[in-house]
């Protein structure tokens, strides 16, 4: 038997495939997860045959695998370029070890190649074959180790069987080290939503190498549960308290979460914004935990600005259209308590108007006025409308079953006319309307 090749391809050294040799990550520390860490396996030294050898190619006679224990050898062979009585080139040997390795669920592999003295090549690769005898195509295998069990230890807060619910591992996978520690980060994740601030996660494995089996333990240590004790809104004097919090998901006795902190902190701009507040503004915010870490107080520093009620609206820039023509579009009336969403909805209103006209790259810039002596803000929505665009041609994709002009015949926006937004959604609508298609988007 003479081994030609073990990881990576030998012959001349034209191949450099020791990186993907193996599939065992360099492990790396992961934020807030602690276990034990393994070095990768170091590869196994080049070994050169002893012997001249051809350089290929070879007929292949014979092919197996060896290493398997859960994975089934088929399965590693058919992934090879090795088949029965055709010829094998050195070039695939460093494909098949990426393509072995590409399974998932081995770790390293070696091909070994062995001549069959005494067998005689087929008549039709004679003349094309590099060697005087077929050759055996071994594919030499490490698994990694199938998880048989997943236990969990240490858990109160949250159900076992919701612990295991955040991993993307499961029993009957193959263990990965670092797609461990990265359902650790979900599982503490999840816990920390629960108000389990200080929660830590770990893990324990142990081997059960003659089988290629491993036993994964989850190690939580929960930690206390936190609960907002106070929301403390400094600078807030428009609105009572109780209004203010009941805007919050963070609220006095309910367990404190830190991913809703940024949602609350929008929500109470929001409320202010679209109950007259037009120029509130969010300065600041705390945290501050009790000595056992179990309750908090969030501190949220603010700035509300005038009271407003809606003015005059003008407009500045536009030639395309008169104001009359835009005035439709605008979602509030004057002496109404300024809204948000309803300013920002007129901004909305008038850049759909300029885009039906085919001006998309239409920029409306409001600008804001606050009389202190009538409460009332003035806007002037200043627009520069640029140019007119056309559309050239349209075209039609993602129909496989229906026939491009079905689809066309629908579409209202015609090539050379200028571009229009209500065309186009017209257009979308017919389409969608004729029963079988799903989606629709320009």
């Amino acid at each position: 038997m003479m081994k030609l090749f073990t990881n990576t391809l030998l012959l001349l050294a034209l191949f450099n495939f020791a990186a993907n040799a193996q599939t065992t990550p360099v492990p790396q520390d992961l934020p807030g997860m602690t276990g034990p860490i393994s070095e990768p396996a170091p590869l196994p030294p080049v070994e050169i045959a002893a012997a001249a050898v051809s350089a290929g190619p070879w007929e292949v006679a014979e092919t197996a695998a060896k290493g398997t224990i859960n994975l089934k050898p088929k399965a590693v062979i058919k992934a090879g370029k090795a088949k029965k009585g055709r010829l094998y080139h050195k070039e695939f040997v460093a494909q098949d070890i990426e393509s072995i390795l590409a399974l998932g669920s081995v770790d390293k592999v070696s091909v070994d190649i062995e001549e069959l003295p005494g067998r005689t090549l087929s008549p039709k690769m004679a003349d094309a074959a590099g060697s005087s005898v077929p050759v055996r195509v071994t594919y030499i295998v490490s698994e990694k180790p199938m998880i048989k069990k997943i236990t969990v230890s240490g858990t109160k807060g949250l159900s076992k069987s919701a612990v295991k619910d955040e991993m993307a591992l499961k029993e009957r996978d193959y263990f990965e080290e670092l797609k461990v520690r990265e359902d650790l980060i979900k599982i503490t994740d999840k816990y920390r939503e629960k108000g389990y601030i200080d929660a830590r996660t770990d893990y324990e494995v142990s081997f059960d190498t003659a089988a290629s089996l491993c036993f994964l333990t989850i190690v939580v240590n929960e930690g206390p549960k936190a609960r907002v004790a106070a929301v403390q809104l400094e600078g807030a004097a428009g609105f009572p308290h109780k209004k203010l919090i009941k805007q919050l998901k963070n609220r006095p006795k309910k367990i404190y979460s830190p991913q809703d902190l940024d949602a609350d902190l929008k929500a109470l701009e929001v409320f202010y914004k679209n109950n007259g507040y037009g120029d509130f503004r969010l300065d600041a915010s705390s945290v501050t935990f009790n000595e056992q870490r179990s309750s908090v107080t969030i501190k949220i520093f603010l700035t509300e600005g005038n009271k407003q009620k809606f003015g005059g609206t003008y407009f500045a820039g536009n030639e395309v259209y008169l104001p009359s023509d835009l005035l439709p579009g605008v979602e509030y009336r004057r002496g109404k308590m300024f809204n948000q969403e309803r300013f920002e909805g007129t901004i909305r209103a008038i850049q759909d108007k300029y885009a039906d006209k085919g001006y998309l790259k239409a920029v409306v810039a409001p600008e804001k006025t606050y009389n202190e002596l009538t409460g009332e803000t003035d806007i002037t929505y200043i627009i520069t409308e640029n140019t007119q665009i056309f559309v050239d041609h349209v075209d039609v994709e993602g129909n496989r079953a229906t026939k491009t002009y079905v689809l066309k015949r629908e579409i209202t926006q015609k090539e050379g006319e200028v571009f229009s937004s209500s065309k186009i959604r017209r257009s979308q609508e017919r389409i969608f309307n004729l029963g079988f298609i799903d989606d629709v988007s320009p």
